[in-house]
């Protein structure tokens, strides 16, 4: 009950002003980032399904898990895309790109031998979209979110995690060995999709993001292990305290290139290779490394913010377990760093011990409540966020650019 009144405490800190009220009820009213996307937000939904079908009904209906209501999220990662592709259209002078073939096998099928009753037919895709989005680009929304939501059936095995989005886990629902081999069956359509878009560097960005995914997650496992779990030092058979986990001002650049790879790089690339789909690419190249960066800032400032909720949510907000999990698990984030860096030896003893103890969970939430860590927390992420405004400026504007930017505030000011 403690940890609980503390969660509460922590979550009345002061964020960020951010944008003034009557700029938030305008962004509100003509860029809603969903809103603008409802249409084709609808398309990405039965597209996804369609991609995971299996002549194999129940490894069908274990990919398609998270992919169903109400497992389905607000997919972020499509939408960026899109609004992308839709803010770069107008500096799109070059040709027309050519026909893409996305649902036409490459091999005869009897060597692929991977059906898919789902299948949409071949012509489906194969004529270029008159509208802002190519179908290029459509087709890279989706394969974000297969990647995105292969990387959530992986996370839950690996976190033994007994919910998601306020429904029961993929291991829980299925077991740890069918999640494991449905996330894997996802990244398999997802490659097969990408390879069909023809473009060789789209090709080697994409698929950079699955090796990235497996390099945070090792990062992520590496900040647990490093610091074993040690027995409570009382009773006959008590251990000696461990010394405190020194700190390290290159923590946080650790902390940031754990939360590049396991987050930002997915929303990163797949902005990058939007604009490369576009014609925009070979006359306004410029516009490239600004969706890039776009990307990068908007997914660094997400994963602080989902790093904050996990000390200010609770388990029915967020639709997954909250309140102090992290520091259950061993694993300080932005929050606890600010903690640490202030009360370097008291903190750095329950990191050491990985906050085993009675009682260690409480006193480390006080001590981010002294050293303002969610506030601080909130700041980082405001200035990644001001990065991400700024790399909007060399896009033309349209309502796609607005609904950009109020994805940035939709980001810091989200409470799941």
């Amino acid at each position: 009950m403690a940890s609980r009144r503390l969660i509460r405490q922590l979550s009345t800190q002061p964020r960020p002003a951010g944008l003034p009220r009557s700029v938030h009820r305008a962004l509100e009213t003509i860029a809603d980032p969903f809103a603008l996307l409802a249409g084709e937000l609808g398309q990405l939904k039965q597209s996804l399904r369609a991609l995971v079908g299996s002549d194999d009904h129940g490894l069908g209906a274990i990919a398609a898990y998270y992919l169903a209501a109400p497992h389905q999220g607000k997919h972020l990662r499509p939408t960026v895309v899109l609004l992308i592709a839709q803010a770069a259209a107008p500096a799109a002078a070059g040709p027309a790109p050519r026909p893409v073939a996305l649902n036409q096998p490459l091999s005869p099928a009897h060597i692929l031998n991977d059906p898919n009753p789902s299948q949409p037919r071949p012509a489906a895709s194969a004529a270029v979209d008159l509208g802002p989005i190519l179908p290029t680009q459509r087709r890279l929304a989706e394969i974000a979110e297969l990647i995105h939501v292969s990387s959530l059936l992986h996370d839950d095995v690996i976190d033994q995690a007994e919910s998601r989005r306020g429904r029961p886990s993929a291991p829980r629902a299925f077991g740890s060995k069918l999640a494991v081999l449905a996330g894997d069956f996802l990244l398999a359509r997802a490659s097969l999709a990408l390879s069909r878009l023809a473009n060789f560097e789209v090709i080697e960005l994409v698929s950079s993001i699955i090796a990235n995914l497996v390099q945070g997650e090792l990062l992520q496992l590496d900040s647990i292990l490093n610091h074993p779990q040690q027995q409570p030092a009382d009773g006959p058979d008590a251990q000696p305290a461990p010394p405190p986990a020194s700190f390290d001002d290159r923590l946080f650049a650790f902390y940031e290139r754990k939360n590049y790879l396991k987050t930002a790089s997915l929303i990163a690339k797949t902005s990058r290779a939007t604009v490369l789909l576009s014609p925009a690419a070979s006359t306004n190249r410029s516009l490239v490394e600004a969706s890039y960066e776009y990307g990068k800032h908007l997914g660094l400032a997400f994963q602080i913010v989902d790093d904050i909720l996990d000390y200010t949510g609770s388990d029915e907000t967020l639709g997954k377990a909250a309140n102090g999990s992290d520091l259950k698990a061993g694993l300080v984030t932005g929050p606890g760093l600010y903690a640490w860096k202030q009360h370097p030896e008291k903190f750095g003893e329950l990191v050491a011990r990985k906050f085993c103890r009675p009682g260690d969970l409480e006193l480390a939430c006080e001590m981010v409540q002294k050293a303002d860590g969610i506030s601080q927390a909130y700041q980082l992420a405001s200035s990644h966020l001001q990065r991400c405004r700024e790399s909007l400026e060399l896009f033309e504007p349209s309502e796609a650019k607005q609904g950009l930017h109020a994805l940035c505030d939709l980001v810091l000011n989200r409470n799941h």
